[in-house]
């Protein structure tokens, strides 16, 4: 075997590994499929609050929660933990 016959080979198999990956890049592109996001927010949104109910920072979080509420159009729950 030669020098010149070795090259060859290697040109060979670089060029199937490029022609494969190049078709397999087409196919992605021709099969792909645009991805659709759900709504923001869907659901009632739970405010946490780390304070007994009643208590001046339940009061504010309160506040704020109705707040935000009319913002996003979607109601914000006070839940206290």
């Amino acid at each position: 075997m030669t020098i010149g016959t070795t090259a060859n080979a290697a040109a060979r198999t670089v060029g199937a590994s490029t022609t494969v990956l190049a078709i397999a890049l087409a196919n992605a592109a021709l099969f792909a499929h645009d991805a659709t996001a759900q709504p923001f927010p869907s659901r009632p949104v739970r405010l946490l609050i780390p304070a007994s109910p009643g208590g001046p920072a339940d009061i504010v979080a309160r506040i704020v929660a109705q707040g935000y509420g009319d913002a996003l159009g979607q109601p914000l729950v006070a839940d206290n933990r």
